[in-house]
């Protein structure tokens, strides 16, 4: 399962092979990213 983690400031992504394709791997990868990047930084661990 993908999901970003804010307690630990990290997104998780499962293995390459478990996706479909190729743009089914990146795109969940971005979706999450942006999740990460809309995190204030206060919020953020350190």
């Amino acid at each position: 399962m993908a999901f970003y983690s804010l307690s630990t400031d990290h997104v998780q992504m499962p293995s390459f092979a478990d996706f479909g394709t190729a743009g089914g791997y990146y795109a969940t990868l971005a979706h999450e990213v942006t999740h990460w990047t809309g995190t204030p930084p206060g919020w953020r661990a350190t």
